[in-house]
């Protein structure tokens, strides 16, 4: 798919539409406007992996809480993720596993500061061509 994101005007915070024609494709791509947010993704050198398993109640809770989970384990471990690959979804559960990789963080990799993924503005459209709207608290 050619437009995996796209950036949306906002006073404070950070808002894109992520695209995909299924789940997968839409989670990984909202990973990635996040992660283009937080860092110089096309200058990370991945050389650290981790993995994340998110269990939730439904499929919008899953998208929020794996990339809150991004962010969290970002943090705790001082790693800009270049990518996340899903290895695992279940969309009726709920749950997926997926791999971060990144490498350690540098201030020269840096460009904004996210604090939290949101459910202000959320918006999920299934179909065809999946959409997904978020806006991430910076």
């Amino acid at each position: 798919m050619k437009n995996k994101f796209k950036n949306l005007e906002h006073k404070s915070d950070v808002l894109f539409i992520a695209y995909g024609r299924n789940a997968k494709e839409t989670i990984q791509n909202a990973a990635q406007a996040m992660l283009d947010t937080i860092s110089k993704t096309e200058k990370i050198k991945p050389n650290k992996k981790i993995t994340i398993r998110v269990k939730s109640e439904n499929l919008e809770n899953l998208i929020i809480d794996t990339l809150n989970l991004v962010l969290a384990k970002s943090d705790a471990k001082e790693i800009f993720f270049k990518k996340i690959k899903i290895e695992k979804l279940d969309v009726k559960k709920a749950a997926l596993t997926a791999t971060c990789i990144g490498s350690a963080q540098t201030p020269i990799l840096g460009k904004t500061v996210v604090k939290a993924a949101t459910f202000h503005e959320f918006e999920l459209n299934k179909g065809k061509k999946w959409k997904v709207k978020i806006l991430l608290d910076i």
